[in-house]
């Protein structure tokens, strides 16, 4: 296992220094992000045995991490997921966005949060704070927007992510989410369908397709959907003729904690079980909604750039749990819309707690 050396992602972006900040608990976990779209590159956690592995995707260097062109590690915004005709109505007004997913706007446009420099506000053995102004009309999204997000590792262990968000000038949207690819085999252990998954979700997002959320919600009982038993993800795969998940799935309320997520429920999402090893992780978080994806197509690579063992990653080597607000909703009536309003913040906070079996 190679830890990332913080002198390759030394440089320079829109003026804004960019680097690699390296965070402990001191008893075991370690988390590598940078500031260049504040990606989460390395995560090291030992399995049953006490041996550490790296169970993030992520790149070598900063070169490789702007040539890659992805999501992965990825915080991002301003919305999650995708946003039907790249365009939205608000208090009225259409606002035309961003199209980069065919007619579509993906995670906020073809130059969204993700391709964008933090600025850091601190550091801290475990602790690190970004932020990002995000201005009126950037990508097409109305209103201009600031942004703190806070990473930071506990003894639990855990790798705690928080963000408050508050509009400035005007009413926005937005939806933030963690694009972190996570194989608990290791991050070059090749496919991760050996894992086991329990999502805690009795009803999922329709999509039409092209991927686009129509606002129905359907049962997952009895359906390939329910993933609400514990068993190998080939298992629920079979069902998908060779095809992977990308859905969106609204959460269950049992299992809340505070978590310190203010006034909204912090639930457990999601539980997933890497049987070789005996690493597991649940995912906790505030946000009503879960993007599970595992990539739809074993046979593509994930970017355009060399991962951390110098080769392309595949899609299903990593699985990302994205909490979110509902998909697509400034055009489904039907889904609460995530609405910031100037002066009042909004917070949000996800957990990836690692455990052994």
């Amino acid at each position: 296992m190679k830890l990332l050396d913080p002198a390759l992602f030394r440089d320079q972006l829109e003026g804004q220094a960019l680097g690699l900040f390296v965070l402990s608990n001191g008893s075991g976990l370690q988390v590598a992000v940078t500031n260049y779209g504040a990606r989460i590159l390395q995560v090291l956690t030992p399995d049953r045995s006490g041996q550490l592995d790296d169970v993030v995707l992520g790149y070598q260097s900063l070169a490789d991490t702007v040539a890659a062109r992805s999501s992965v590690g990825a915080f991002i915004g301003r919305y999650a997921g995708r946003i039907g005709g790249a365009q939205l109505s608000l208090n009225g007004q259409v606002h035309r966005l961003s199209a980069n997913d065919g007619p579509h706007c993906l995670h906020g446009g073809a130059e969204g949060l993700r391709f964008k420099a933090f600025r850091v506000e601190s550091v801290e053995r475990d602790r690190l704070v970004l932020a990002y102004h995000f201005d009126h009309g950037e990508m097409g999204f109305p209103g201009a927007l600031d942004l703190s997000l806070e990473y930071r590792v506990t003894q639990q262990p855990a790798l705690e992510i928080t963000y408050r968000a508050c509009a400035i000038d005007q009413p926005s949207v937005a939806s933030f989410t963690s694009h972190a690819y996570f194989n608990l085999n290791g991050s070059d252990s090749g496919s991760a369908l050996d894992h086991e998954v329990i999502i805690d979700a009795d009803h999922y997002c329709e999509v039409d397709a092209a991927l686009v959320a129509t606002g129905q919600v359907i049962p997952t009982h009895n359906t390939v959907y329910d993933m609400k038993l514990r068993k190998p993800l080939s298992e629920h795969l079979a069902h998908f003729n060779g095809k992977g998940f990308d859905d969106c799935y609204l959460i269950n309320t049992q299992e809340v904690s505070d978590g310190g997520a203010g006034d909204l429920a912090f639930k457990r999402c999601a539980q997933v079980f890497a049987p070789r090893l005996g690493r597991a992780m649940e995912v906790w978080s505030n946000e009503p909604a879960l993007q599970f994806y595992t990539g739809l197509n074993p046979n593509a690579h994930i970017g355009h750039g060399w991962g951390k063992s110098g080769r392309f990653y595949q899609q299903q080597e990593g699985l990302c749990f994205e909490p979110q607000a509902y998909p697509n909703a400034p055009n489904c009536p039907a889904f609460p819309l995530p609405l910031y309003q100037p002066g009042i913040v909004k917070n949000g906070k996800t957990a990836y707690v690692f455990k052994t079996f």
